[in-house]
């Protein structure tokens, strides 16, 4: 059997794929001269033997004179950059920008930065990154941003921000705290997978659609992707805001230390194992939360024993493993109205 979440290898690819470039003894910044409807700008980069980029990078705000408003796609990947400061003119930049810097330490903006996305593995592997603020225009973080930056505690999560793509913190064992706006529409697949979060409240922003297809029928088109939290083996309370109507695969497996849920009226359903190609692609909602004992419920004994005949504890065995949701049905069930 394939390993699990087998399809989500393609989404870190770009940032996978980032490596020196080697192209002689030393590199240089090279400096593109683009234009838009504000005009001319330039784009930069980095060329050369990409190892050669060391120490701090401060990106200039202009060059002969010309503003500088965008990094290119894996512009300043694979080197061996301690710092980077990105100017405020900068609106756009490309994926994986900086991914593979291995002794990046810090990343800042500058005061007045209007970047409304941090991309796709801009920061992906850079082992070392310790902290970063994100601008406060900063709306959606993007896939695999921030994938197995494994030191970094210090980060905010700006108001106004409204996805978490896939895998976005993934690997991020010492962020221990998430403290969500309200503004959040999305938190993706694998967001905060192998983490240290110790508490997690999904805001009731984070909210499922109903829509209808082609022939009438009704589909729920979720805001919570497949194993956000899992394997999160410090996490001890999670709240799930009134907006999640489903509860994915995953969304809690393996988190070993979750005592304490509290679950809305406006849960419908708990999935159970999902496959792709006949292949385990998630396991069930809470399986392996061996110390979850209490659930509190915002509504009424009658709507918990509806949402049980919704909690698939169909198992599955695979190398001797039993997937199953039972530690939420063990679980004791405190009415909160």
């Amino acid at each position: 059997m394939k390993r699990k979440f087998t399809a989500l290898i393609a989404i870190a690819a770009i940032v996978l794929t980032c490596v020196p470039v080697f192209s002689g003894c030393s590199g240089k910044q090279v400096y593109t001269l683009k234009e838009d409807e504000q005009g001319k700008y330039y784009s930069v980069s980095y060329s050369g033997y990409s190892p050669s980029l060391k120490g701090r990078l401060e990106i200039p705000a202009e060059h002969d004179g010309i503003p500088v408003k965008e990094i290119e796609q894996e512009g300043f990947a694979g080197g061996n950059l301690t710092s980077v400061v990105i100017p405020a003119t900068v609106t756009k930049i490309g994926d994986a920008a900086f991914a593979h810097n291995y002794q990046l330490e810090e990343a800042s903006f500058a005061d007045g930065s209007a970047i409304t996305e941090i991309a796709r593995g801009m920061f992906g592997f850079c082992q070392s990154l310790r902290s970063i603020a994100i601008p406060e225009t900063v709306k959606e973080i993007g896939i695999a941003a921030f994938l197995h930056c494994e030191r970094l505690s210090a980060i905010n999560l700006p108001q106004g921000l409204e996805k978490i793509n896939d895998q976005a913190f993934e690997g991020c064992y010492e962020i221990t705290q998430a403290e969500f706006p309200q503004t959040l529409s999305y938190i993706g697949e694998r967001a905060y997978y192998s983490t240290g979060l110790k508490k997690v409240v999904i805001p009731d922003s984070v909210r499922d659609e109903i829509t209808t297809d082609s022939e009438g029928k009704e589909k729920t088109v979720r805001a919570l992707g497949y194993g956000a939290f899992h394997t999160c083996l410090s996490l001890e309370e999670a709240t799930v805001g009134s907006g999640v109507t489903e509860l994915p695969a995953g969304t809690f497996a393996s988190c070993t230390a979750l005592k304490k849920v509290t679950l809305s009226s406006s849960l419908k359903k708990v999935e159970g194992a999902v496959f792709k190609n006949n292949n385990l692609y998630c396991g069930h909602a809470f399986f392996g939360c061996s110390a979850l004992e209490d659930i509190y419920f915002n509504g009424s004994k009658e709507q918990w024993a509806a949402l049980k005949e919704n909690i698939d504890n169909k198992p599955y065995k695979y190398n001797n493993v039993t997937y199953d949701n039972s530690p939420v049905l063990r679980a004791v069930v405190h009415y909160v109205q």
